[in-house]
């Protein structure tokens, strides 16, 4: 690569910043951390003022970020489930209920879940109470 020397005038503040920013970065020396500034202020005025580098960067973290909570939570979920699924015959079965009286029961819970739009609130009054 073909480098050139410059003079440059800084302002003490803002040399001071850098040095700062330069130990952040990793950067070897000041001529490394200059060049990787520019770099990015040069893509930053090319690229639409960089927003939109920006905001991708930012997406693709958030989209990496979101897929994997929601591989967590399936795994979670279908975890629950079984276990649900398990307690569910444990109780049929304990006490001999016929098949036709779990599907009547499920359509009621069904039922109940839309009308009180999934929030149970406690204490419980049934449809009958007075209020």
């Amino acid at each position: 690569m073909d480098k050139k020397h410059i003079s440059l005038w800084l302002n003490a503040e803002i040399l001071n910043t850098c040095d700062a920013n330069q130990k952040l970065t990793k950067a070897k020396n000041r001529s490394e951390f200059f060049e990787e500034a520019l770099k990015f202020y040069n893509g930053y005025l090319h690229d639409k003022n960089n927003v939109e580098y920006i905001n991708q960067k930012v997406v693709n973290t958030m989209h990496g970020m979101i897929e994997s909570l929601e591989r967590r939570l399936a795994r979670q979920l279908f975890k629950q489930a079984v276990e649900t699924a398990k307690v569910f015959w444990l109780v049929v079965k304990g006490f001999n209920i016929e098949p036709e009286d779990v599907d009547d029961f499920h359509n009621d819970c069904v039922e109940e879940v839309k009308r009180i739009n999934g929030a149970i609130r406690y204490p419980f009054k049934s449809k009958g109470d007075d209020e």
